[in-house]
């Protein structure tokens, strides 16, 4: 048992003698683990974490969230102590503290927040120990050990059988923190020394759990600490680089006003790459700036810099040149959501523009939005360890830039290789082609490491310029005769594949084509270029990918050839008296000439006509409804293919076909549900406004509320069948961002600006508003609402959300008494969001205080609980509105996260938990009043994209 006096370290910048021991959840004897029952998680309340922080340091950043991601919160540590409210009870909770003048410094902690700690308060303190069990507990999730992921952390905590690896790991801590914090050059977490203890704790700790033997480690792990600096290169035992690789490039150009971290790697034969950590040297510079050991430039006025990176005998240069603007804008690439697997580590970058307009590298810092699901180092590099969804945010000076990671469990690929199996000639090279295939053969976008078994035979040059129309995934170097392997493994899922390739001498190989560089069209006559042909066409056999071509006339140096009908992008292969020979790239443009149905729902099969699809594999032809991609095709011929309408798809998008890489011209195609509704325009309502809210009352549409404070007190009625608009008795006060409900015919109007916590209620047949509260303290709502929303349901009125502090209230209030009841908090604050009532539960959509989201959650009113991990939004969006109609919840409008204003109209089947794309408003706002009956829908007012507040009233038929 390791005593506690062993973690209290006299260090400058680590204090520890404070420590003290967490107070356990409760007791709990040895586990028998069993995994989590798989279900959607359920909100049960909230505690408040609090402790101390080893990390003598003036600035801390402590941050906790749940595996989801519904949950998040950072606090500033306060003379190493910290306290974070509203943290979620009845899950386990991450909690990080981050040294915020050195990033890889991050201490961890991790706890099973018990149901009865619901508002209490959870003592967990932050150090090198609790560090070591929540690194156990990642390295487990990240290998998929579910017994040792499901063993409650109290439990493992206080198992003696473990205590000894555990022991190692921590031990390795304590020596990687015997320097000062400002001197840990590599991530904590990401040490070797911790790699190598963690690749014996944890598969040990897994047995015991399981009673199994416990696995025999084929060596200690090291204790050595290398989080540190150290003067010899920082490269593994047994790894021996050729090259070095400076990243992000090695011609750059930033801002002056921006620093740029460089970093290394080193590339062995195997094109296997490791961090190095080389010294830096000037060799010229043209401005005034500095570079340090850490490879950290730092620019003191414009100019071009040249610096050489060493490690030993190898040598590299970068060039930096500074702009004379300064940082406008900030991009993370790639620059849209993307999907990886489990272990898929993946290299992000970040460009901007400066403000003259330069194309700009920045090397900014690096956050996600919860700890579970992977982790980001100060490189950019995500490593994903457990399935979910995590933002990923890059900033740099006062800009961000934020993109969504969904972690998928893993998958295997399929990889191939083209030209197949082709002979090369000595001394010649080969352009090779490959491509990742996922389960279902559908194209996906990876990047390959390539390797010769036998490098005396060939080897691979550089592959990036482009080769008649095609850009290569490596070239081979033919040096000797002789047949070998090559090995071509997908880094991003780790799968390996080989493949033989043969060297020969007096073999047929074709170096060019003639016209070059331009796409071919089936039936024209091209001229294959070359040597070692055979003079009599017959005796030659030229194929386009497997299409037989027609040979006009040959010389031992060059063939005529026709392209054949059928033929698509690929290779075209030459054979010579039996004897095979190299493969050439060729280019021809697909060509998408019609779709049908054009209108189709999601999941039906369409047919799309057009010429140039591949016929020897359906997966090369990867086609794009939009941005999306369906899967793989099915049934198809060089003219026609079948393929499956994927869902959450925007209307009016454009149809095109990827083969090989070549994008076809595209093709108009409208999801089903696109056609409706069917708008039309309506009266315009007296006066224009946003943010309005709006109920139907024997059929009359009643309007009330706005953005704008001094709009919001006026009340206007719309008479739907006779198409006409009457004015009704205004509010006795002026509330911007109030909420509103109906119940027995009635409108009851809550809260709004200024925290309001007012309520009134209108009776249309006497046209008067009555408040209900009557300052008194009693009868009013516990806390002032601006931007929530209200639902009634049983005769009861529940009201959720709002600005601030209120995001996570959710109240009840009974019309019959005037009394308030506080129920279960949501899961995380909502403002500005949508709402609709269906089967008793309440579902709030989208909303967001700083950015727009897509979160769907629902309140099971009668079990008073959270219902959370429902299908998100097709898009993100605050400042919608939404309303039931025939059991579907229909969302209208509102702003995306740049604050534009939108058209879109979405259907939400709660049944299903489905989302449909309907047909787009004919304009966009945000913060419309909606209102609907039968299959009708009313869309009133609302804020254009040119911040332009309208009257329109559209009416759209379902």
């Amino acid at each position: 048992m390791i005593k506690k006096s062993a973690l209290c370290l006299s260090l400058s910048l680590i204090f520890l003698t404070a420590c003290e021991s967490p107070a356990p959840v409760q007791p709990t004897p040895e586990p028998t683990p069993t995994p989590a029952p798989t279900q959607l998680p359920v909100f049960q309340g909230e505690t408040t974490l609090s402790g101390t922080v080893a990390l003598d340091a003036q600035s801390v950043v402590v941050e906790a969230s749940n595996a989801s991601g519904s949950f998040r919160q950072a606090v500033n540590a306060n003379n190493r102590n910290y306290r974070i409210a509203g943290v979620p009870v009845g899950e386990r909770i991450r909690v990080q503290a981050q040294y915020v003048n050195n990033t890889n410094v991050i201490l961890s902690a991790l706890v099973d927040v018990a149901a009865e700690q619901r508002e209490q308060n959870t003592p967990l303190n932050i150090d090198l120990e609790s560090t070591a069990l929540d690194l156990i507990y990642r390295r487990a999730a990240a290998d998929g050990r579910s017994t040792l992921v499901n063993t409650p952390v109290a439990s493992l905590r206080d198992m003696a059988s473990v205590q000894t690896y555990r022991a190692q790991v921590l031990q390795v801590l304590e020596e990687i923190f015997t320097r000062p914090i400002d001197a840990i050059l590599v991530p904590v977490q990401e040490a070797p020394a911790i790699v190598s203890a963690l690749d014996v704790a944890v598969p040990a700790i897994d047995a015991i759990l399981q009673n199994q033997p416990v696995p025999q480690p084929s060596a200690s792990p090291s204790t050595q600490p290398t989080a540190q600096p150290s003067t010899s290169p920082t490269v593994s035992p047994g790894f021996v680089p050729t090259r070095l690789l400076i990243k992000p490039g090695n011609d750059l150009t930033i801002a002056r006003d921006t620093e740029l971290k460089l970093w290394v790697a080193g590339v062995d034969g195997q094109n296997n790459q490791q961090t190095v950590t080389p010294t830096w040297s000037t060799v010229s510079a043209t401005g005034q700036g500095s570079i340090d050991s850490a490879g950290i430039f730092r620019p003191s006025s414009p100019g071009t810099f040249r610096y050489t990176a060493r490690l030993g005998n190898l040598s590299q240069d970068v060039t930096i040149r500074v702009t004379d603007g300064e940082l406008d804008s900030l991009e993370i690439l790639p620059n849209s959501d993307f999907s990886l697997n489990v272990g898929q580590s993946f290299e992000l970058l970040a460009r901007g523009r400066d403000t003259l307009a330069n194309e700009v590298t920045v090397t900014p810092t690096w956050e996600l939005s919860n700890n579970f699901v992977g982790t980001v180092n100060s490189d950019g590099v995500f490593n994903p360890q457990q399935p979910g969804r995590v933002d990923v945010t890059a900033r740099a000076r006062s800009f961000s830039a934020t993109l969504n990671i969904t972690v998928e469990s893993a998958s295997t690929f399929q990889i191939e290789f083209s030209p197949n199996q082709p002979t090369i000639l000595t001394g010649r090279s080969q352009p090779i082609q490959v491509l990742g295939l996922d389960p279902s053969n559908n194209n996906v976008a990876s990047s390959f490491n390539f390797s010769v078994l036998d490098s005396s035979i060939g080897s691979f040059v550089s592959g990036d310029a482009s080769i008649n129309g095609i850009v290569p995934s490596a070239v081979f170097q033919a040096l000797k005769p002789g047949t070998t392997q090559i090995s071509v493994r997908d880094i991003f899922s780790n799968r390996t594949s080989t493949f033989p390739i043969t060297v020969a001498d007096n073999v047929p190989y074709i170096s060019g084509m003639s016209p070059a560089n331009t796409t071919l069209t089936p039936g024209q006559t091209v001229t294959l270029l070359g040597e070692n042909f055979s003079p009599v066409a017959s005796a030659n056999q030229v194929r386009f990918n497997n299409v037989l071509a027609n040979i006009v006339s040959a010389t031992s140096t060059s063939l005529n050839v026709t392209v054949p009908i059928g033929a698509f992008t690929g290779f075209v292969n030459i054979t010579t008296d039996g004897q095979r020979g190299n493969g050439f790239p060729f280019v021809i443009t697909p060509r998408l000439n019609s779709i049908f149905p054009s209108e189709a729902n999601e999941g039906d099969i369409i047919t799309l006509t057009g010429d140039h699809f591949s016929t020897d594999n359906p997966a090369h032809n990867a086609v794009f409804f939009g941005s999306t991609q369906a899967s793989a095709p099915i049934n198809v011929s060089n003219s026609s293919l079948q393929v499956r309408v994927p869902g959450n798809l925007n209307s009016d998008i454009n149809v095109v076909v990827r083969v090989k890489g070549q994008l076809s011209n595209s093709q108009p195609f409208q999801p089903a549900g696109a056609s409706i509704p069917v708008w039309s325009e309506q009266a315009a309502a007296p006066s224009t406004r946003s943010g309005a809210k709006a109920r139907i009352i024997s059929g009359n549409i009643y309007v009330v509320g706005s953005n704008d404070s001094d709009d919001s007190r006026r009340l206007e009625i719309y008479n739907i069948s006779n198409n006409s608009w009457s004015t009704g008795a205004s509010l006795a006060t002026d509330r911007a961002g109030l909420a509103m409900a109906e119940l027995d015919d009635r409108l009851y109007v809550f809260g709004g600006s200024g925290d309001n916590r007012r309520v009134d209620r209108y009776i249309p047949a006497d046209n008067t508003w009555i408040q209900l509260d009557n300052n008194n303290e009693d009868e009013r709502m516990e806390f002032g609402r601006e931007g929530a929303v209200a639902e009634a349901y049983n005769n009861r009125i529940y009201l959720i959300g709002g600005r601030g502090s209120t995001g996570r209230v959710v109240e009840e209030y009974n019309p019959g008494t005037n009394k308030w009841t506080q129920k279960q908090s949501s899961p995380s604050r909502r403002f500005e969001a949508a709402s609709a009532m269906y089967n008793g539960r309440i579902y709030v959509i989208g909303g967001g205080e700083d950015i727009a989201e897509d979160r769907i959650t629902a309140y099971d009113v009668d079990d008073d609980r959270w219902i959370v991990g429902l299908t998100p939004m097709p898009k993100r969006l605050r400042k919608a509105s939404a309303i039931l109609l025939q059991n579907k919840i229909y969302v209208v409008g509102g702003e995306d996260e740049t604050g534009t204003a939108s058209d879109a109209v979405y259907e939400y089947d709660p049944a299903q938990d489905s989302w449909r794309t309907l047909r787009r408003l004919p304009s966009a706002r945000s913060g419309v009043a909606l209102a609907g009956i039968s299959s009708r829908l009313y869309v009133m007012g609302g804020r254009n994209n040119q911040s332009q507040e309208t009257g329109n009233n559209f009416r759209g038929n379902l």
